[in-house]
């Protein structure tokens, strides 16, 4: 990959980056099994045949008010026709500004807000307080992807039927240098139990999927997993920020990395 843009250390260049990366998920899910994917007065926009919210998300949001309420229903219809569930992103430059609630009546149910955190690379800490036998490998083979994909899902609940999905999105995105999503598999004993992904975009290293499995929470393994994953980000790729969107759960854990909040991501979900 060529050298990453430098993103300036001020508050609003860190902001719009930390949304940026998420944006560049979306030519991203082009790769899924029957996806669609656009752009129009919704935003950046993918339908797929997995009945994944994240699969089938919507991001970017720009609409002007009076348009804002037909670039929904535009939405509800195309996931009605595949009968999958849909996420709506909102954030700091989603226009217009009360497009929650106008998602609200079209019957999208709030997460907890995400919150948009940064960390500039040169603070990265050189440990983390990590069990021993705990190894982090970067996933480059179908066989490890396997592995990662297994441990992802338990980690994070999701049925089973999404390993499938997941191992032929990510295949076909590809596992070597060429691809901007890096995942990195956390082995304790030998055995797979933690995730982390890395997205290079936008100049700056997003922090995506870190799940461990229920057996080997609270021990440090997600931690290590992503310092590792941006360490990798920085010191081969030359990455000097990194961003990620927080779970309420991750946040004490991001921040013992050094990871600071600039702003909310709103989520919404629609069901069908």
């Amino acid at each position: 990959m060529t050298p990453p843009p430098r993103v300036a250390a001020d508050r609003g260049a860190i902001t719009a980056a930390i949304e940026e990366n998420l944006f560049a998920l979306a030519p991203l899910f082009a790769r899924l099994p029957g996806a669609e994917t656009g752009e129009g007065e919704e935003g950046l926009w993918s339908v797929t045949s997995v009945a994944f919210p994240f699969f089938n998300s919507v991001l970017a949001t720009n609409a002007a008010p009076e348009r804002a309420d037909a670039a929904i229903e535009r939405v509800v219809a195309r996931a009605r026709r595949k009968r999958v569930p849909v996420l709506w992103w909102t954030g700091p430059r989603t226009r217009p500004s009360d497009l929650g609630t106008r998602l609200a009546r079209h019957g999208f149910e709030p997460d907890e807000p995400a919150p948009g955190m940064a960390l500039e690379l040169a603070r990265l800490p050189a440990r983390t307080a990590s069990p021993a036998g705990l190894e982090i490998e970067r996933v480059q083979d179908g066989t490890a992807l396997a592995a990662w994909v297994a441990a992802f899902r338990a980690g994070f609940g999701l049925e089973r039927e999404l390993e499938r999905p997941w191992v032929d999105w990510l295949l076909a995105l590809g596992l070597d240098d060429r691809s901007p999503f890096r995942h990195y598999l956390a082995r304790l004993d030998g055995e797979p139990v933690g995730t982390a992904s890395v997205l290079l975009a936008a100049g700056v290293a997003g922090v995506y999927n870190v799940a461990t499995v229920p057996a080997a929470r609270r021990r440090g393994v997600g931690a290590e997993a992503t310092r590792v994953a941006l360490a990798a980000a920085r010191d081969e790729q030359g990455f000097a920020w990194s961003i990620l969107h927080s779970s309420a759960m991750g946040v004490r854990v991001y921040r013992a990395l050094g990871f600071r909040e600039y702003c909310r991501i709103g989520i919404y979900f629609w069901m069908g």
